[in-house]
């Protein structure tokens, strides 16, 4: 996510500067597979689950803001929540599933900069 951010970017509850895009690849899939899903499951707490939203683990240091998971056109993942890969298709191997995350400011809570990590698990099923 980096290391750049100033706290008067989170001046606001919702406050989300600069989604980061990161892909989920998947490399060396069997062909023939006929579909692909995959899913986002916190293992920090889960702030907002429709928004997908996470809280820092116990080690960060920042407070007021959780991350936020994203599809790749910027609107929010629902935790816990299957997904159809939309790229896959039943003669190829390799393939990457385009994500963003973004820090977003919580509402009623102080804001602190520090370290700012979480933890989530991605589950991919080929069906």
């Amino acid at each position: 996510m980096g290391d750049d951010y100033q706290l008067f970017e989170f001046d606001n509850t919702g406050d989300a500067p600069r989604p980061i895009k990161f892909d989920l690849s998947l490399n060396n899939c069997q062909r023939g597979i006929q579909k692909a899903t995959y899913q986002l499951q916190a293992n920090t707490p889960v702030i907002d689950a429709q928004k997908g939203v996470v809280a820092l683990s116990a080690a960060s240091t920042a407070k007021g803001i959780g991350l936020q998971l994203q599809n790749d056109a910027g609107q929010p993942i629902v935790l816990n929540t299957p997904y159809v890969f939309s790229g896959f298709n039943t003669t190829g191997t390799d393939f990457k599933i385009p994500l963003n995350a973004a820090y977003i400011r919580l509402a009623d809570s102080t804001l602190q900069a520090g370290s700012a990590n979480s933890e989530v698990t991605f589950i991919v099923n080929y069906l």
